[in-house]
């Protein structure tokens, strides 16, 4: 094969491969926490940089353990962190998760 076509076939396979590190936010929880037995409530806060409004979901772990933050990774809503979430409140900690801005309804 000439450095041509294999230079040929490597920008195509990147080109083909660039939609997996695009960011796809969701425009709707794909479930609710209180669907899968979590006791959560609804927070709201301002962005330090801009003051945009976001919003998130805050879980109660065991009184004076710390706080996990927990965020997307540029795919879908805080809804998908869910298992996670689950995990870390069975060990105690509190958990807070929360959208970026145009994630999440």
């Amino acid at each position: 094969m000439t450095f041509k076509r294999l230079l040929g076939a490597a920008l195509l396979v990147l080109l083909v491969s660039a939609s997996a590190f695009a960011v796809t936010p969701s425009d709707k929880y794909s479930v609710m926490p209180a669907s899968t037995g979590l006791t959560y409530r609804t927070i709201a806060f301002e962005s330090s940089r801009d003051r945009a409004d976001l919003t998130g979901w805050w879980f109660e772990g065991q009184k004076d353990q710390p706080v996990i933050v927990l965020f997307g990774r540029g795919q879908g809503s805080m809804a998908d962190l869910l298992p996670v979430v689950g995990g870390f409140l069975a060990q105690g900690f509190n958990v807070m998760t929360f959208d970026y801005r145009d994630f999440g309804p």
